[in-house]
């Protein structure tokens, strides 16, 4: 990769490296910065981990599987099913926007020390969930 320096008479943007996550350099260093596909949004390497800046909004008007670093607008009784390999402080948010109830899928982790599905019954209900580990799961962060 070449290193380019912007002037102001040169351009008003520059374009940075992107790519998926599992595209992600095997190797990070401290300050790397990329635009994730996945998730829609910028991420850097803190040294010890990748950062999101940001969430993605998703309209749910059918069952789907989630990606951390979204928000899911839900359209209906569906179910949203958890990733499958999230990392610690991931987090995806849920907005019940109609419907009486939807199901919050675990996908193999725990939710709140449970090992049973989320159903959310209470209508506008809105909550946060940030994953853990894989010994205590994801967690209710904001509600």
């Amino acid at each position: 990769m070449t290193t380019q320096y912007l002037t102001a008479a040169a351009s008003t943007h520059m374009t940075i490296p992107s790519g998926t996550t599992a595209q992600r350099p095997g190797s990070p260093a401290e300050g790397m910065v990329r635009f994730n596909t996945d998730y829609g949004h910028l991420e850097w390497h803190t040294g010890t981990s990748w950062t999101v800046g940001g969430l993605q909004d998703v309209a749910v008007g059918s069952s789907r599987t989630s990606l951390s670093w979204q928000t899911n607008w839900v359209q209906g009784n569906h179910t949203v099913t958890l990733p499958s390999s999230p990392a610690q402080g991931d987090r995806i948010r849920f907005f019940l926007v109609s419907g009486s109830n939807f199901t919050v899928a675990r996908n193999g982790k725990l939710i709140n020390g449970d090992a049973a599905n989320l159903t959310v019954t209470t209508e506008d209900a809105a909550f946060e969930l940030v994953f853990y580990n894989n010994t205590y799961g994801w967690r209710i962060f904001t509600i």
